[in-house]
């Protein structure tokens, strides 16, 4: 395995037999409180944990322990092998137990976490005040954009995990919160080749124009038809396609000004890691569209495995159009297409907010996370 060169001092996770480690950044227990609730936050691609730095210091007021995760071939910790990128190379079968053993590893980090730092146990209680049931302590996972091919692989296979880790996340994890998920992760191709899509997917945008316009546009504003977005669950494909924004807010006022502009070419360095594209995040994501669409439906669908955690997405309707088209396309298989055993999934809108809110608005993020916990 390729050794990582590491600062001295980081928190490293062990998370597979082979010596793999995960770096984090963890805010610590709330000081005084023995009932609060862990959030683990999954990165998506380029950008790494420290994305989410701006939120960490807002955690103890809402009674909230954050640990942002590094996932694997990111700074910190442990790069992907040869073997595991000629997997990602390699047939279906390789691909689907490439990404397998990555929620794999989540899983082992959460069971690791829990035991080490002894977090409180989920529990329930009946609020006299709200005359309703409510829920303490725990663990929820949150994956941001790409973050979520990981996240909904831990649930898809978590009926495969050793025994003691499917006890130990059957009394600590609560919640998934699927965050503004690009269409990928559904194993969903592209119904256009033209439209609101990632230019790094468009067949007609060479691969150097598509690397240039990036990061504009996922850090921009789009002006999305609100009569497309207020009546989002009963509308066809089509409709909906026809009401996405294809470019950002031209000449912004400045709260809609993108994410880059509001960055220092310092802390984009410090945050981000751009050489994963060509390394292992391209092939991550045009991996067989099955592989990732069985884990949804595995995960969520189907729900075999930790069918009391619950799903909850939340769809920024300033970010750009395909996690749009993607929040609808979940919501759209929920209403017509969902077993009654299914998992239940929630959605949740986030006005005003683009596909970096946790960068641009931390505290109102984390007020909104806070709610839905």
């Amino acid at each position: 395995m390729t050794p990582t060169v590491r600062p001295p001092n980081m928190p490293l996770a062990p998370v597979n037999p082979d010596g793999a480690e995960l770096y984090y950044e963890d805010t610590g227990a709330p000081q005084g409180s023995d009932v609060y609730k862990t959030l683990i936050l999954l990165h998506g691609a380029v950008f790494h944990s420290a994305v989410f730095r701006p939120m960490l210091q807002f955690a103890a007021q809402h009674n909230l322990r954050l640990v942002a995760l590094t996932l694997r071939d990111y700074p910190g910790s442990t790069p992907y092998t040869s073997e595991e990128i000629a997997a990602l190379k390699g047939d279906k079968d390789s691909q689907t137990n490439m990404i397998k053993d990555r929620g794999n590893e989540l899983a082992a980090f959460l069971a690791w976490f829990i035991q080490k730092e002894r977090i409180p146990p989920l529990s329930t209680s009946f609020d006299q005040d709200e005359a309703a049931k409510r829920a303490d302590g725990g663990l929820a996972v949150l994956g941001w954009s790409w973050g979520n091919c990981i996240m909904l692989s831990l649930l898809a296979h978590a009926g495969e995990l050793p025994a003691s880790q499917q006890d130990t996340l059957g009394k600590y994890l609560r919640t998934c919160i699927i965050f503004d998920v690009p269409l990928f992760p559904w194993g969903v191709p592209l119904p256009t080749e033209d439209g609101p899509w990632n230019p790094m997917s468009n067949p007609n945008i060479p691969p150097e124009r598509a690397n240039e316009i990036f990061l504009p546009w996922v850090t921009g504003y789009f002006a999305h038809s609100e009569s497309a977005l207020a009546s989002f669950e009963a509308l066809s494909s089509e409709d909906i396609l026809a009401g996405l924004a294809l470019t950002s807010i031209p000449d912004p006022a400045p709260e809609w000004q993108s994410t880059q502009q509001r960055m220092s070419a310092e802390q984009y360095a410090e945050i981000t890691d751009p050489s994963v594209m060509e390394r292992s995040h391209h092939l991550m994501q045009n991996i067989h569209h099955e592989v990732y669409k069985e884990n949804t439906r595995h995960a969520l669908r189907d729900a075999i495995a930790l069918p009391h955690v619950r799903a909850v997405l939340v769809w920024c309707d300033m970010s750009v159009g395909e996690t749009v088209y993607a929040a609808w396309h979940l919501a759209h298989d929920v209403a017509n297409a969902w077993s009654p055993d299914g998992r239940k999934v929630e959605f949740k809108r986030f006005r005003g907010a683009n596909h970096f809110p946790h960068w641009d608005q931390p505290e109102r993020t984390l007020s909104l996370l806070s709610e839905i916990l």
